[in-house]
């Protein structure tokens, strides 16, 4: 004959497991977040270390052609590892384009001397759509 567990504790017991299996699936996850952090760090020092210019100038170039649509009207420049931008840029896109920009690595500054445009128009050839005027 079995002994009967009281309803009350069986509850608590599935409680209990429940609680730690969620622990220890959290703990986990944590734990690998950690090992990824620390890897990309690592990467991140490396990827940064030594880099010539025409390596940072070309790293932003790809990055900021992800963010924007107008990438021929942006100017990139680098001169011992300090970034320039130049050019026109969509003033919606700007923020995107300095995120994308910094993200690239290996820069020590990031110089924004972009001019931003509410929308496209007459003056930058590649911003030009249906010859609406732009406002900086």
């Amino acid at each position: 004959m079995r002994p009967q567990i009281p309803s009350a504790a069986k509850y608590a017991l599935i409680a209990a497991l429940s609680a730690a299996g969620m622990y220890w699936f959290k703990a986990r996850r944590a734990a690998r977040g950690v090992g990824q952090g620390a890897t990309s760090r690592a990467r991140s020092l490396i990827r940064s270390s030594d880099v010539s210019d025409d390596v940072l100038v070309e790293r932003v170039r790809v990055a900021v052609g992800r963010a924007t649509s107008h990438a021929g009207e942006i100017d990139v420049s680098c001169s011992q590892g300090v970034i320039t931008l130049r050019g026109a840029v969509l003033k919606h896109e700007h923020p995107r384009v300095m995120r994308a920009a910094r993200s690239a690595g290996g820069a020590s500054e990031l110089h924004d001397e972009l001019a931003a445009y509410k929308r496209p128009g007459r003056g930058k050839s590649s911003l030009q759509r249906q010859g609406t005027i732009a406002s900086p």
